[in-house]
């Protein structure tokens, strides 16, 4: 049996004897004191039975409680350090921004990859942050082009083939053009003939010369055709 319990067992015996005592006192004409004395002595050993009680109940805690502080600590100490710990958070300012620079220009515009490292560097970015930036962004270069080759066609008319310089000149490789060709939706014909009108409204020519000028454009003969035939009179 534990200190405590033996405490609180005999402050118990000595309460209930002291009030045998108190209970005969007032039937008999012996002192009440005793019996008051041994009630208090008792009540005061069962308080300190119940103290040592929760004071080793409170030592024998404080182990499990640090350990779950210890644990909890460790878990944010843990999320802490995965934080830290990712590729963003250890490259400069100068690659950070860089990256968000990249990121803002491709939300409005539609660049290659090497346009966008070119457009950082007129941006007085070093070569390092532009290329970190380029190759860290995620984005998808093949719907770039196609979305570029949309915004050429919105201004101008092109043929497929000027089209495709057009594109190989922002720097686009010739996958991601040929990805932009094939997904495009444009009638070609179409194309010869808007053509044909600039070309007209610019500098009026016979028909032969317009044919001329549109098969140097890099339409087909066919789409030549189609557009000196189609032309409003």
């Amino acid at each position: 049996m534990k200190l405590e319990d033996i405490l609180i067992l005999m402050g118990l015996l000595g309460s209930i004897y002291g009030i045998v005592l108190f209970i005969r006192s007032l039937f008999k004409k012996t002192p009440k004191k005793p019996g008051v004395f041994i009630f208090l002595g008792s009540v005061l050993i069962m308080l300190a039975g119940g103290a040592l009680s929760n004071t080793l109940e409170s030592k024998a805690m404080k182990p499990t409680h640090s350990h779950e502080s210890s644990q909890s600590s460790s878990y944010f100490f843990n999320e802490t350090t995965s934080s830290t710990s990712s590729p963003d958070s250890n490259v400069s300012r100068e690659f950070s921004n860089a990256l968000a620079s990249a990121e803002q220009y491709l939300t409005f515009s539609h660049l290659s990859k090497d346009g966008l490292y070119d457009q950082l560097i007129f941006d007085k970015y070093p070569n390092e942050a532009a290329q970190y930036a380029v190759d860290t962004i995620q984005t998808d270069w093949n719907k770039h082009a196609l979305e570029s080759a949309n915004t050429y066609l919105s201004y101008s008319a092109f043929s497929k083939d000027n089209l495709s310089s057009q594109l190989l000149y922002a720097k686009f490789t010739d996958e991601q053009i040929a990805y932009a060709l094939a997904n495009i939706d444009v009638d070609w014909n179409e194309q010869a003939l808007q053509s044909a009108i600039q070309l007209q409204s610019f500098s009026p020519s016979s028909d032969q010369g317009l044919y001329d000028q549109l098969i140097y454009s890099g339409f087909t003969k066919e789409q030549a055709e189609y557009a000196i035939k189609n032309l409003p009179e």
